[in-house]
């Protein structure tokens, strides 16, 4: 697996190729400053104090989320699904289901069964082809 390079602040440009670019924008040209290293004391190392380990929890992440939420929750997410609002009841009663007849789905969709019908009559032309060629073979 290839490395990845971490992306840092600093640019791939040079300095001198910034400060240039800033010039020709008038933007003020920032003086290099030195980077100031502060000194870090190293703090005496005490004993932690000893405290079991837990054992990690080996449910799926989903399953722990489910158990957590709280009863109120579940009970919403059910009453919503369950209980349509009132504006679907205004609306299916504005708009009552209309079951279209069998001449009416022939007249709109006989292309399909007239492609169904192509597709199988070229299906059992090329399987008889391919008996016949099998058979001289």
């Amino acid at each position: 697996m290839s490395k990845r390079r971490k992306k840092s602040s600093a640019p791939n440009i040079p300095q001198a190729t910034l400060d240039r670019a800033r010039q020709q924008a008038g933007l003020p040209v920032e003086k290099p400053t030195e980077e100031v290293v502060e000194e870090v004391k190293e703090a005496k190392a005490e004993a932690a104090p000893k405290t079991p380990n837990k054992p990690k929890d080996t449910r799926p992440a989903r399953r722990a989320r489910s158990r957590a939420a709280s009863g109120v929750q579940i009970e919403g997410r059910k009453k919503r699904r369950s209980e349509p609002e009132t504006y679907m009841v205004e609306d299916a009663l504005r708009h009552p289901t209309i079951f279209p007849t069998n001449e009416d789905l022939q007249a709109e969709y006989g292309f399909v069964l007239r492609d169904l019908r192509n597709m199988f009559l070229l299906a059992a032309v090329l399987m008889v082809a391919l008996v016949v060629m099998a058979s001289l073979i």
